[in-house]
């Protein structure tokens, strides 16, 4: 009892003099517990996640007096996660140490009294973990499931010129638009237009002005305008210069004209510069073509082409179809040989069983955290005359059809997903208040409901001020299907067409693909949009699930506001929706012991908002080597400098080996996971590195595009 109270009572004390305000992402972390002693815990060894629940083990060594030799030992602890996609962070918070196993020759006594003095300072520090790190170690994968999506392919595009998929959903909707003083499609992404003065149809794409006679073909560009069109394009210019694209590089080339394809039906665009030009991939019978942004494949065996769409994989004995669906377990076994070095290494992502694939599995299934305000966080839910709902098909539920929100009743109640927050109302019409529950039917609604991404919100905690929700990747569109991730469920929704438009999330014509760090993001051939109204937000938007234009008006402001999109931003674009609320929900800062609110600031997209997660703090006095592991049992495990290693018997290290030690090489490969995950980490941030800065002294004058 006396050796307890002694160390409590420094623990105590240094706790209050040594708090941390750095990110931490170098391993071990020292805990000095005299001034010649100290516990060092080495790297977590994460094991299962469950929601923002996290369980996993470490390492830890403890030396009592500077003359004593480290005793060591591995801690096995549960925690909730804070996670922050735009830093690349997570926070652990609520550390409960369950378990603590030490050197078999230590005295039970003393090893309970070790544990207690882990379970004092422990929880007390404020430890993080890179993101990258969390997806490329974890040790256990949910099950993974097939729902029933929508596989049909869409209608599959071929050209080899540079074209531009305009697509319209369903049936052209056209509105007189007062302020242009044009009618105008409405249910299109791009500014489609006819001209009262010749009644022809006018289309401003990628910076050039085109027209036609009929919406669906025919279209020639258009060098000199007229009327009222003239007059349309000097405000679009004008908007362009205050507010550059981020689409286009400053390496890329000047665009030019493209040819157009307009569709009215689910679509995508598939293209070559040119006849197709075919490379071989090292040790497969695989070839890929080169010419083209797409990841198209041939199969010198079957002769037969492979397309991946929105990470869906279609097949065709030709390039102009007609294609089918693919399961991604059903590949040829070659596509599992493509190596990591590959050119187009994204397409690893959508092939079962590489590396790529089993991390944005996990990245898929782990939140995006907040906590959130319940006096102060606010929702408005406007319909198109009065609510109307329809049933979800297979549940007791239904969902308002003539609202832009994800609005359910159920049980003489109504419940509102807005940007990754559950509210609920008494009334159709409200007023709204953060939920303290999720309706248990919600987990029922199908893939074929336009209400299937609120599945993947989720409540985790509540207190009397705060409610701590999250959502994972479903919720932006990107779902774990079967060994691999895809983008959308398939489904073609039906939109609301009324005295507004309501559209509804889409799968397919903005040639979707992922990226390791701001998650699903816009192909780069489908063409710039123009998002442009003066009231960008009037006629909503129609596109990706939860993407909206890159310019927009916030409602409690006249201001126009920047917002980066990952559906066009090529430069640290988040994913990350709780960044742009107007209400009090709040983000537990990853550097530090306190709690921020989320600023209203406009956001540079083409800036990285990233810290450097693996800088070392200037008030480390020493590097520590970070080379001890646990099994699973909680025996420790050493590699050494030569790449050996070694296992410690009683209070010695000895050589290990895989026929003494059969647990040797699952160490190993939570070895090479952290290595993976290392790699991760630095590559993520020269990537970052790369990206150009929108300062006046290294951007140059926005250039000329299209009509002047």
């Amino acid at each position: 009892m006396k050796y307890i109270r002694k160390h409590l009572l420094w623990l105590t004390i240094t706790a209050c003099l040594q708090v941390s305000t750095f990110a931490q992402s170098n391993w071990p972390i020292e805990f000095p517990l005299e001034t010649s002693g100290r516990i060092l815990l080495y790297q977590l060894q994460p094991e299962v996640m469950n929601g923002n629940q996290l369980s996993a083990r470490a390492a830890v060594s403890i030396r009592r007096n500077a003359e004593d030799e480290p005793l060591f030992g591995a801690i096995w602890l549960r925690s909730n996660l804070i996670t922050d996609k735009d830093t690349r962070l997570t926070t652990l918070e609520n550390i409960q140490i369950t378990e603590a196993k030490f050197s078999a020759e230590e005295d039970p006594a003393q090893a309970n009294i070790l544990l207690q003095i882990l379970r004092q300072e422990i929880p007390k520090r404020r430890l993080n973990l890179a993101l990258d790190e969390l997806v490329a170690t974890l040790d256990s994968e949910k099950n993974i499931y097939r729902d029933s999506f929508k596989n049909d392919p869409p209608d599959i595009q071929y050209a080899q010129q540079p074209t531009t998929l305009v697509l319209i959903d369903g049936e052209p909707f056209i509105k007189w638009d007062e302020q242009l003083a044009v009618n105008r499609v409405i249910n299109t992404p791009f500014l489609l237009v006819q001209s009262p003065d010749d009644q022809l149809y006018y289309l401003y794409a990628d910076g050039f002005w085109y027209h036609s006679s009929a919406i669906r073909f025919g279209w020639e560009r258009i060098s000199r305008l007229k009327g009222k069109i003239r007059k349309i394009n000097r405000v679009v210019k004008k908007q362009e210069k205050a507010h550059p694209s981020p689409y286009y590089g400053y390496d890329d080339p000047v665009p030019s004209p493209r040819s157009i394809i307009v569709s009215t039906t689910p679509a995508e665009l598939i293209q070559t510069e040119g006849e197709p030009q075919f490379t071989p991939i090292a040790n497969t019978k695989l070839l890929y073509i080169t010419n083209t942004d797409d990841n198209i494949f041939l199969d010198i065996t079957s002769q037969q082409f492979y397309v991946v769409l929105a990470g869906r994989w279609y097949t065709s004995s030709h390039l102009r179809g007609p294609w089918q669906y693919l399961a991604a377990d059903a590949l040829p076994a070659d596509f599992a040989s493509i190596p990591a070095s590959f050119e187009k290494q994204e397409v690893l992502t959508y092939i079962p069983g590489t590396v790529a694939a089993r991390e944005a599995l996990m990245d898929a299934q782990i939140p995006q955290t907040a906590k959130v305000d319940r006096r102060r966080a606010e929702c408005t839910v406007t319909y198109d005359g009065q609510p109307q709902f329809e049933p979800i098909a297979g549940t007791n539920l239904f969902l308002a059809v003539n609202t832009a929100s994800t609005v359910i009743r159920t049980n003489n109640r109504y419940y509102c997903v807005e940007n990754g927050v559950w509210f609920m109302a008494n009334q159709a019409l409200g007023p709204w208040a953060v939920s303290t529950e999720r309706p248990s039917e919600i987990e029922r609604i199908p893939p074929g409901s336009p209400a299937y991404p609120v599945r993947y919100v989720y409540i985790y905690d509540i207190t009397p001020n705060y409610v701590y929700m999250g959502y994972t990747a479903g919720y932006l569109g990107g779902y774990v299907y079967g060994p691999t991730i895809v983008y959308g469920t398939g489904y073609h929704y039906s939109s609301w067409y009324g005295n507004v438009y309501y559209p509804r999330p889409v799968t397919w014509g903005f040639n979707m693909h992922y990226d390791p760090w701001t998650g699903w993001n816009f192909g780069f051939g489908v063409g710039w949009f123009n998002f442009f109204s003066l009231r960008p937000h009037y006629w909503g938007w129609w596109g990706p699930s939860l993407y909206r234009p890159f310019y927009y008006r916030e409602s409690y402001s006249s201001n126009w506001r920047r917002k980066v999109s990952p559906a066009i931003s090529r430069g640290g674009a988040t994913n990350n929706l709780y960044r742009y609320r107007n209400y009090a929900i709040t983000r537990d800062a990853v550097r530090s012991n306190r709690t921020t609110t989320v600023p209203r600031t406009s956001r540079t997209p083409r800036t990285p908002t990233r810290p450097n997660v693996r800088t070392v703090p200037r008030n480390t006095p020493r590097q520590l080597t970070n080379d001890i592991y646990t099994d699973r049992s909680g025996n420790p495990f050493q590699r050494d400098r030569l790449g050996n290693w070694l296992r410690l018997e009683g209070r010695g290290w000895k050589p290990a080996s895989p026929s003494t030690n059969p647990s040797l090489p699952q160490v190993q490969r939570e070895y090479n996971l952290r290595e993976r995950a290392n790699n991760r980490v630095n590559t993520f941030r020269s990537q970052q590195q790369k990206v150009p800065t929108r300062s006046n002294k290294t951007v140059p004058q926005p250039r000329p595009r299209g009509n002047n």
